[in-house]
């Protein structure tokens, strides 16, 4: 009898600890890391190259920093967000016929973390 209630209480300690450690998956963009603002995953269009892009949206500061999927052809651009904000670059991007698939790094992570391991949801691949 006197053995129920220690274990009784260690149990229930446990269960608390463990339920105040859980992350919150509803984080929003506010919460994705420095790093990943000004930046765009770009898929390009066949026969296009980098620096053709890059020329095209110079005044924007549009640089490649490396190749997220050769097989995709997708690559990781920086821009500077004070010359143009993230959805009008996309907007513009998207237009280009060098493009095929202009997408916010940070609202790409966003959706990772939103979407959580343990939820049963399919994505939307373009």
């Amino acid at each position: 009898m006197s053995f129920k209630y220690p274990f009784s209480i260690l149990l229930l300690l446990c269960m608390t600890s463990c339920a105040s450690n859980k992350k919150n998956t509803n984080d929003t963009a506010g919460d994705v890391p420095a790093a990943f603002q000004g930046k765009l995953l770009v898929t390009l269009m066949p026969d296009t190259e980098t620096r053709d892009l890059e020329e095209d949206f110079s005044k924007y500061e549009l640089k490649h920093l490396s190749i997220a999927s050769r097989s995709q052809n997708q690559h990781l651009f920086q821009y500077n967000p004070s010359k143009i904000s993230g959805e009008d670059l996309m907007k513009k991007l998207n237009r280009s016929k060098k493009v095929y698939n202009a997408e916010s790094l940070v609202t790409k992570m966003t959706k990772a973390t939103l979407m959580g391991s343990n939820q049963n949801k399919q994505l939307d691949i373009k």
